[in-house]
């Protein structure tokens, strides 16, 4: 039966709360998916007060993929989206973005925009010139509390020219955000 020692969790006082086993579920958010799994949580000494706890591995663990490719954070002005709704032009920009979609900030109440709502000619651009214009479908909707709206957004098949030089643009652009945190 393998084991994980724990140390200095939160909040403080969990030796107060953690007395003997329990049974716990753990979700994890990682970038990719979600990591779920069901295990026991223990006293590493149940005699004396320990600064530890010991946490069983599970025999089993689920893993929510949420996509197949890796998404970038993207810095500030470092892009931007538009498409049309109706006679108006809608000005954003991309919170994250991979191969595959986007998670696009929009100014206003898009509550017509809710999940597979398909929005045509959405057009993407990077700092580094790359702009490409797909349909992309609506997989989530959320107004923020400033009155803007988050619509996270599946991409339409690109073509292979335009996956190639997204994936150039995405390598790039995670290479500098590394260089900045060495």
């Amino acid at each position: 039966n393998m084991q994980m020692v724990l140390h200095k969790l939160t909040p403080s006082n969990w030796t107060e709360l953690v007395t003997q086993e329990f049974d716990v579920e753990v979700n994890c958010q990682l970038p990719s998916g979600l990591l779920r799994f069901h295990s026991t949580i223990a006293p590493l000494e149940a005699e004396t007060i320990s600064p530890y706890c010991v946490l069983a591995f599970p025999h089993i663990l689920h893993k929510h993929q949420l996509r197949s490719s890796y998404r970038v954070v993207m810095p500030p002005g470092a892009s931007s989206l538009s498409f049309r709704n109706g006679e108006r032009v809608v000005q954003g920009y991309c919170l994250n973005l991979s191969l595959e979609g986007c998670c696009g900030i929009f100014r206003g109440d898009f509550e017509t925009f809710t999940r597979d709502v398909v929005v045509p000619g959405l057009t993407v651009s990077l700092d580094d010139a790359l702009q490409f214009t797909t349909d992309a479908t609506v997989c989530r909707r959320q107004l923020m509390q400033n009155g803007s709206t988050q619509l996270g957004l599946r991409f339409d098949a690109l073509d292979t020219e335009v996956q190639r030089r997204l994936q150039a643009s995405l390598t790039n652009l995670q290479r500098r955000q590394l260089r900045k945190l060495a």
